[in-house]
């Protein structure tokens, strides 16, 4: 599954590359994509937009912070 952040600003068709957290495959890995070094920058800098980021997946469900870590934690998580 894919995930994606959207910030305040972004819109659900504004998913590409660039806004990618990663995905998870069947061999229990979740590779990072270029925005789940953007989030880790977030926790470690601006904990205060937190509260207004938004993730999504392929599907458009959408998930809080604790959710997602939820999930990736079950994963071996790797980043390019």
């Amino acid at each position: 599954m894919e995930y994606y952040l959207l910030l305040p600003a972004d819109k659900i068709i504004d998913i590409n590359e660039s806004n990618k957290l990663g995905e998870t495959n069947i061999w229990g890995v979740f590779w990072g994509g270029p925005a789940f070094e953007i989030l880790s920058h977030f926790i470690d800098n601006k904990p205060d937009i937190l509260d207004d980021i938004r993730i999504i997946d392929l599907n458009k469900k959408k998930y809080s912070l604790t959710e997602f870590f939820d999930i990736i934690k079950h994963y071996e998580i790797r980043v390019n």
